[in-house]
């Protein structure tokens, strides 16, 4: 009885370890993740930390870099996200370099997203200046 009752227990603090770890929210990126659309007509998909791209631009800097094979659609947008406050996180944003109108490559610039409180729509800035704006889908 006492063996019984001693696995009983330890089958309990198991199934309570693990109903606390299923329902712990990390707070890093929940209100995030989902499907963006940004001004510009990109699209990605926010997950745990990070996005992919789900639909490049056709025209413009991105459509330039993605036909000269610098990104592609699954390529990563956001990386290394984590959440500074409420409504803000801090993380990297592939941006496209750039000459007078031709792409010239890819890099990661640090960027902070600032969230709406309605959790409608983010903005991200990358050293202070605005570089895209972005609406759930």
């Amino acid at each position: 009885m006492k063996n019984t009752m001693r696995c009983l227990g330890v089958i309990a603090l198991v199934a309570l370890i693990g109903f606390a770890l299923v329902a712990c929210d990390n707070g890093m990126t929940s209100e995030l993740d989902g499907n963006w659309e940004s001004t510009y007509g990109m699209a990605i998909r926010m997950s745990g930390g990070g996005a992919v791209i789900t639909r490049l631009p056709t025209t413009g800097y991105w459509g330039d870099a993605a036909n000269k094979g610098y990104i592609r659609i699954n390529s990563q947008k956001f990386r290394n996200i984590r959440k500074t406050g409420n409504y803000t996180w801090e993380g990297e944003n592939l941006i496209v370099r750039y000459s007078g109108s031709s792409a010239t490559g890819i890099e990661w610039q640090s960027t902070t997203i600032s969230l709406s409180s309605n959790n409608q729509t983010f903005t991200t800035y990358n050293s202070g200046n605005s570089t895209g704006s972005w609406t759930r889908r």
